[in-house]
């Protein structure tokens, strides 16, 4: 039996590095960022540090991950019925975001007021067209229904609901079929159809992953693995996972960037949520 267990102090531990993560890959993901401040990169090269930050979109994976495993785990506890499960995942996580829409809207109002209208946000067409854009921004579809946002990192909302959608669907696949169709559904039905790799579905290899994990404790059984090894082999797992995260990193940030990339931003984050769970304590 296995002992241990991807707990909620893992995911914070987790998010904690996706949130590092995200900050460095706007900060510097490339020279305008920073423009006017003088930074001293060394000992790495400008590029370097742009060429990391890119790679650091991979946050965006993790946070993936950790949702569809963590809305797993409460999904096969709920009894309650489907809709009800959709409609109390979704007003539980955009209860926060209404509060935070509203201040950053407020803020705007109160530092810029001689220039701020709502159709500068939103576009023209009259006030009506915009605020309805505004009310789709604020239910967090923006991505979705491809219309203006107040602020462009939050097309992950319209990710976030995708993912709950999803969660009910994927189950029912996986109780099914089982684990290795969900994940080849994942990866070949977005090609097969001819679904361009979008925001929307560039993660739903990683979604299915987050599933399968979450479904039989895939994380645990490694970590129990890891514990029960001797120190010498503790540290050979170790130097190995290093150089597979780095033997990653070059592939999506060198010969084949670009490519297959929404393998790369699902394998990626898993990689790096199994390493931090496994040696950052």
């Amino acid at each position: 039996m296995t002992k241990e267990k991807f707990t909620l102090n893992d995911t914070t531990k987790c998010k904690g590095i996706a949130i590092m993560m995200m900050l460095f890959h706007h900060m510097f993901l490339a020279p305008d960022r920073y423009k006017g401040f003088t930074l001293d990169f060394s000992p790495f090269a400008e590029s370097s540090v742009n060429t990391f930050a890119n790679f650091f979109k991979i946050c965006v994976g993790v946070y993936v991950f950790l949702s569809a495993y963590g809305l797993t785990c409460s999904y096969n506890k709920w009894n309650n019925g489907n809709s009800r499960f959709l409609a109390y995942r979704y007003f539980k996580m955009m209860l926060e975001f209404y509060i935070i829409y509203i201040i950053s809207v407020l803020a705007s109002l109160i530092v810029n007021s001689s220039k701020w209208n709502i159709q500068g946000v939103y576009g023209k067409g009259g006030i009506f067209a915009a605020a309805w854009k505004m009310l789709i921004d604020f239910l967090g579809l923006a991505e979705l229904f491809g219309t203006p946002t107040f602020n462009s990192t939050w097309w992950y909302m319209s990710l976030a609901i995708v993912i709950i959608v999803l969660i009910p669907l994927l189950n029912k696949l996986y109780d099914k079929f089982g684990w290795l169709v969900l994940t080849c559904a994942a990866i070949l039905l977005p090609a097969a159809f001819g679904i361009k790799v979008v925001p929307l579905t560039r993660w739903l290899l990683c979604i299915a992953l987050g599933i399968v994990c979450a479904r039989t404790n895939a994380l645990g059984v490694i970590k129990d693995k890891y514990s029960s090894m001797p120190v010498f082999a503790k540290i050979i797992a170790f130097i190995g996972s290093c150089a597979i995260l780095f033997i990653f990193y070059k592939l999506r940030q060198g010969a084949l960037k670009g490519d297959f990339i929404e393998i790369w931003d699902s394998v990626i984050p898993v990689l790096v949520i199994i390493f931090a769970f496994l040696f950052i304590n």
